[in-house]
């Protein structure tokens, strides 16, 4: 409220408001100040829009993240690796050198190899 009164708008304030039904809700406010013909704030208007399935998506792709750097991560047995377009490893787990015998080395350019 003091940014609007001070003539500053703000952008996608994320926040948690009550519902009428005693519900609580996730909201990205936009708030803004209404001015009269002198450039004065009169009055401020805002926006709220509901972005729980925007937070949810976040959050399971955040956890599906996590569990697949898990398995990167602790797959010794297994070689996991992943390219880039001209074919060169980009990223890899332990596991080839596991596999082969060979110690991992690092690429001219530092990636993984």
């Amino acid at each position: 409220m003091a940014d609007v009164l001070a003539g500053r708008s703000r952008e996608n304030y994320e926040t948690v408001r009550r519902r009428k039904d005693g519900s609580e809700v996730n909201v990205a406010l936009n708030v803004s100040p209404v001015r009269d013909s002198r450039g004065r704030v009169i009055a401020g208007t805002a926006t709220a829009r509901d972005i729980t399935g925007q937070l949810a998506a976040s959050e399971a792709l955040r956890q599906s993240e996590e569990r697949m750097r898990m398995v990167v991560e602790n797959a010794l047995e297994y070689a996991i690796f992943s390219t880039d377009l001209d074919g060169r490893v980009t990223t890899g787990t332990a596991g080839p050198s596991a596999c082969s015998g060979t110690p991992r080395r690092r690429s001219r350019d530092s990636r993984r190899t």
